[in-house]
């Protein structure tokens, strides 16, 4: 079978002999391969670069999912697991032995001692591995203690025992050991008094807050009698005040505006009336509220 020549050198062979032909030949495939996709300049491939192999470098195993939390299977407060009596009870061997009569319950018996060889023998080989892995635990800490005591205990060296008598006592004793706070006591005491006023305003603010609540438990809904007034008084046939149910209630009870806020708050009011009275409503509610300091709770308008 003769061999295949490619396209491309087909067609540089023909246009090398004779460019006057080119022209008039046709172009045939002698190959039913396809091309190779020629690389672009933008492509890093686009120069081959020979990689030097990397012994050192070793590729790490790609794990796929999470392995479980192993089980501790050997524990000191327990029974050996490899001791004969557990091993017996673990994978007893049958208390009647029979001679298989066919092919399947002689299956069945040889993977039964399979199973019991393999319980015993990953349980011996379990712990050996834990053995092992103690000891070499145990070695480890062994060697940290070891280089932590030779670090504590090590003697000075050379030029720190030849230079220790030119340097100050004050940077000495900062190098040394850890510096003593002298105002030690008095911040300790200052924060104890903190503390226990913090204390005490929350002891205050919870005793305020328990009177406060006795006082208002007077008006509380307890009995139905009271509930039944309490309903009778809001959900009347007149809400209002007025006999015209279609009446806006903004215009029955307008709400105080801002320009009246403030003439009352400095006792300047349009009205006669308001502004003839006198300061006795704002000096009620300043009596109130020392007497409420006085008392240490809080007081009902109608004792005062």
């Amino acid at each position: 079978m003769p061999t295949s020549i490619p396209q491309s050198s087909v067609s540089s062979l023909a246009r090398r002999s004779c460019p006057t032909i080119t022209k008039s030949l046709p172009i045939r495939s002698f190959t039913t391969t396809s091309s190779r996709p020629a690389i672009g300049p933008e492509s890093p491939k686009f120069i081959e670069v020979p990689v030097p192999p990397q012994q050192q470098a070793s590729d790490r195993p790609v794990v796929k999912g999470t392995l479980p939390v192993p089980r501790r299977i050997f524990r000191d407060h327990r029974v050996s697991k490899t001791s004969e009596a557990y091993l017996a009870q673990a994978s007893p061997l049958p208390k009647t032995p029979k001679q298989p009569v066919n092919d399947w319950l002689a299956y069945k018996s040889r993977l039964g001692e399979t199973r019991r060889q393999a319980l015993r023998d990953g349980l011996k080989e379990l712990e050996q591995r834990k053995i092992r892995q103690d000891e070499l635990m145990a070695q480890r800490s062994r060697s940290k203690q070891g280089i932590r005591n030779y670090l504590v205990h090590k003697p000075k060296r050379e030029d720190e025992r030849l230079t220790n008598p030119t340097v100050l006592a004050a940077n000495r004793k900062v190098n040394s050991s850890v510096l003593a706070d002298p105002n030690r006591q008095s911040r300790v005491a200052e924060k104890i008094l903190r503390v226990q006023a913090q204390e005490q305003a929350k002891a205050e603010a919870r005793k305020d807050a328990l009177h406060t609540l006795y006082m208002n438990a007077r008006h509380f809904i307890t009995t139905e009698e009271q509930l039944n007034q309490k309903v009778e008084e809001i959900f009347t046939s007149t809400p209002h005040g007025v006999d015209n149910l279609n009446q806006n209630i903004w215009q029955v009870h307008m709400p105080p505006s801002m320009q009246s806020m403030m003439s009352t708050a400095k006792d300047k009011n349009s009205r006669a009336i308001k502004y003839g009275g006198g300061p006795a409503a704002t000096t009620l509610k300043r009596m109130k509220r020392i007497a409420e300091e006085l008392t240490g709770g809080k007081m009902e308008d109608d004792k005062i």
